[in-house]
């Protein structure tokens, strides 16, 4: 089979249905949070929740885009914070979504964008589609990346569903015989969103 844009849709839309299917099935649905079975606490609530309802509140209450957050000890810098994720754009959807939801979907959508990422990337270095398959599985549901979500690292998945992306970028700069400033400019592009 040849590598269409009708491919990476049909890949994307089984690597989608397949990693829903897992989510709900281990109980990731939209009112919970990832915790690890008999865990008293979770990453995902201890601090991108409370992120996620400071930043909405903030704007959406507030009328103001929070570089302080003055619930955390005495008061502490939120946009300087790599947690807040401020500065992530797909963090805004929370302005969209209610907290647990707009969490849920970051998860969901980053692990999607992980597995599609590598199927891109193992296609375009010439392995074929049985191949570039089971490459996408295996990173989608690698342990680092289901054991980061159980934690609630949604930092880590984050980051995590962008590498196969910049991994592509760079392959794709590499091998660009047309425009360098267009390669150069994917591969900024994709790593200031890993970043």
């Amino acid at each position: 089979m040849r590598w269409s844009p009708g491919n990476v849709q049909a890949v994307g839309a089984a690597i989608a249905v397949g990693m829903a299917a897992f989510l709900l099935a281990v109980g990731i649905g939209p009112e919970s949070l990832p915790y690890i079975p008999d865990a008293s606490f979770s990453d995902a609530v201890t601090a991108h929740l409370t992120n996620a309802i400071h930043l909405r509140d903030s704007v959406l209450r507030d009328g103001e885009w929070p570089l302080w957050n003055p619930w955390l000890m005495s008061g502490t810098p939120f946009a300087a914070n790599p947690l807040s994720k401020l500065w992530y754009p797909p963090q805004w959807l929370v302005l969209i979504f209610p907290p647990i939801l707009h969490l849920n979907l970051m998860a969901w959508i980053h692990m999607i964008l992980a597995g599609v990422g590598m199927w891109m990337w193992a296609r375009e270095s010439g392995i074929g589609d049985f191949g570039a398959g089971v490459a996408a599985f295996a990173y989608a549901f690698s342990p680092r990346l289901t054991i980061a979500l159980g934690a609630g690292h949604l930092d880590i998945i984050y980051a995590m569903g962008w590498f196969p992306w910049l991994m592509w970028a760079v392959w794709k700069a590499m091998r660009s015989s047309d425009g360098a400033p267009v390669a150069v400019a994917r591969v900024a592009v994709v790593g200031a969103m890993l970043l």
